[in-house]
């Protein structure tokens, strides 16, 4: 059996108008684009675990987390409070001794 591969050129003259474009709908053939991981219930709230800590900002008196959920993609990081974070084992202290905060 051969090995195919096919690799396309499109080239920058090629240029067409934005509303062309037709967002993204999934289907019964090709499945759920990335299924998310379910969300566990702790005290009837849903929680969900941190993957990693991305970055930070001061916030009033306290700071934000840029934060990457396990299991989903970087695209549905969110910036969280942190009260927010419950039962991370040490990631969120590691992080602030890191980055000294």
């Amino acid at each position: 059996m051969e090995k195919v591969s096919i690799s396309m050129i499109i080239p920058s003259s090629h240029v067409f108008h934005a509303t062309l474009l037709k967002p993204y709908k999934e289907n019964e053939i090709y499945g759920p684009n990335f299924p998310e991981p379910p969300s566990e219930l702790e005290n009837n709230e849903e929680v969900y675990e941190v993957d990693s800590i991305l970055n930070h900002q001061k916030r009033g008196r306290g700071y934000q987390y840029y934060v990457k959920w396990k299991g989903y993609p970087i695209s549905e990081a969110s910036w969280e409070p942190e009260q927010a974070f419950s039962n991370d084992g040490n990631m969120l202290s590691l992080y602030k001794r890191r980055h000294q905060l």
